[in-house]
């Protein structure tokens, strides 16, 4: 960035940026002023949520109405890290 200030940011299986949750990332680091470290945070849980949504056929932006069903799923062990994930 220009300003010097760094940011974490999520990016997809083919390595691009997730245009929705960099926004959000973005706002929190550069417009909110928090830490680095706190964004890291963030992209760590929203990129989790992102892979739920992908494991159980959810649209990210309206899923938030499941979370109730990914809080158990997210404290599982990871066997989801081995399971084949879908290309959207």
């Amino acid at each position: 960035m220009p300003s010097g200030a760094r940011y974490w940011t999520v990016v997809d299986d083919g390595l691009e940026v997730v245009e929705e949750a960099d926004r959000f990332l973005r706002e929190v680091r550069l417009a909110r002023g928090r830490a680095e470290t706190t964004t890291k945070a963030y992209a760590e849980a929203v990129t989790l949520f992102l892979r739920w949504c992908a494991a159980t056929g959810r649209d990210w932006s309206t899923a938030a109405r499941d979370m109730g069903l990914f809080t158990p799923w997210a404290t599982q062990p990871y066997e989801w890290l081995d399971q084949p994930r879908s290309r959207t």
